[in-house]
């Protein structure tokens, strides 16, 4: 199906409303009435860098709202029908501990992120790999031979 710029514009406008506004998935947006189907969505994107970074942009803010959801979920007593006593102390701080290690490590990876730890047998992996010429000699004793023979 053809569209006018002006309808594709509406149409464009209402699918990143409804995946930066109220999270909705791409998907879930385009299986509405009167929606393009994905392939057309898709071509619109590769056809207008403009748009492409809407999208773009669209799919981080819904990012950021889930994230947000995440805190809100842990801290959110209000529903919880009785006090939390015992266990259940324990459990929902241990909630809201881990939902925010969780936002950390994805927030600042560097810092707080998971460490790939490279090991072998126990053992840390050298960062480099030693240089052996052919004849079986280290490039240290390579150097070494270089300067002695400098110095004679």
């Amino acid at each position: 199906m053809a569209y006018s710029e002006e309808r594709k514009d509406k149409i464009f406008k209402k699918i990143i409303s409804e995946i930066a506004d109220k999270g909705k998935s791409l998907r879930a947006v385009l299986r509405e009435k009167g929606m393009p189907s994905s392939s057309t969505f898709f071509i619109w994107l590769e056809d207008d860098e403009s748009k492409s970074k809407q999208y773009a942009r669209a799919v981080e803010v819904r990012a950021e709202g889930i994230f947000d959801e995440i805190i809100d979920i842990a801290e959110n007593s209000e529903k919880d029908q009785t006090p939390f006593t015992g266990i259940n102390v324990i459990k929902r701080d241990t909630l809201r501990i881990d939902a925010r290690k969780w936002m950390l490590s994805k927030m600042m990876p560097k810092k707080y992120g998971d460490k790939l730890d490279i090991t072998s047998d126990g053992d840390k992996v050298s960062g480099s790999i030693p240089l052996v010429l052919e004849d079986g000699r280290s490039y240290e004793d390579l150097i070494k031979e270089l300067k002695t023979d400098e110095e004679s």
